[in-house]
């Protein structure tokens, strides 16, 4: 995989950490999401990641906007492991608010803890959007789907396979260890910090200082 990717994940993560560095994967630390990598996986607390497929994720991205996986009920639930739909989670004020967008809540929600990525002006958007919708609601999913509909980006849908080790990954997210207390910070312009590995300090700052001078070309 080149440098121009990388994971994004919005908390220290020690097994999330420890698996991106075994495979040469730079990893930011960034609560907004915010990520200078060409293709980035962004991954929240509890992501079961498939880490033998991701060379195939960020290659379904040099072509599409995004990449996720639909949500699936768990496979002990009496009906099956069918796709959640939206009208199946969230509170009631934040159904309401996806109705008035997405007109029907029969419609399927993305695992939207493992997103892979292209960096573009749509990806962009959708983002901003995505943590916009976040403020009204803590049901991800929702958030992501009312997201989608706005900005309406070019999203492949991947099979359940592509969701993995939830448990183990959601265990270890609980938890700091000794690996995500040697993350350290970098500064990466004035007053904005980002942490990584100790030895990636200049990949990331570099990283940075390219997608700075992409923005200053237009």
């Amino acid at each position: 995989m080149g440098v121009g990717e990388g994971i994004v994940i919005a908390a220290p993560n020690a097994l999330i950490e420890s698996k991106a560095k075994a495979m040469r994967l730079p990893v930011v630390v960034s609560a907004d999401w915010s990520h200078p990598f060409e293709r980035a996986l962004i991954l929240e607390t509890g992501a079961g990641v498939q880490w033998d497929m991701l060379a195939a994720g960020f290659y379904l991205v040099r072509t599409w906007d995004m990449a996720a996986a639909l949500s699936l009920r768990d496979a002990s639930d009496e009906q099956g492991p069918r796709p959640v739909l939206a009208c199946e989670t969230g509170s009631p004020s934040e159904q309401e608010r996806t109705r008035k967008i997405v007109r029907d809540l029969r419609m399927p929600v993305y695992a939207s803890e493992l997103v892979f990525v292209q960096r573009n002006e749509t990806t962009q958007e959708f983002i901003e959007t995505w943590r916009t919708e976040r403020c009204h609601g803590p049901d991800m999913r929702l958030a992501f789907l009312r997201a989608f509909y706005r900005v309406k980006p070019r999203l492949c849908a991947l099979p359940s396979i592509w969701m993995g080790g939830a448990r183990e990954a959601q265990s270890m997210g609980r938890r700091r260890s000794a690996r995500a207390s040697r993350l350290v910070s970098v500064e990466v312009a004035p007053g904005r910090l980002v942490r990584c590995y100790p030895g990636q300090e200049d990949q990331v700052r570099e990283m940075y200082a390219r997608q700075r001078r992409r923005r200053e070309r237009g």
